[in-house]
């Protein structure tokens, strides 16, 4: 489990299940955020690069802070 804050796109929560079944595993994911009381359209597929190219377009880049 991760929590990321994207500059330009906002805070995300990302849930990773390993699993033999793939179908299994999106139904307890999607049952865990059901617990956490978010709803299944809140749910995001897509990468940041994609998000980010959907919503500024051109490229995704990183900005390493020193």
């Amino acid at each position: 489990m991760n929590f990321d804050r994207v500059k330009g796109l906002g805070d995300f929560l990302e849930i990773e299940l390993i699993s033999d079944n793939g179908e299994e595993a999106q139904k307890e994911i999607k049952q865990f955020f059901k617990e956490l009381g978010i709803n299944e359209d809140k749910l995001e597929r897509r990468g940041y690069g994609e998000l980010w190219q959907e919503k500024y377009g051109g490229g995704f880049t990183i900005d390493e802070q020193k």
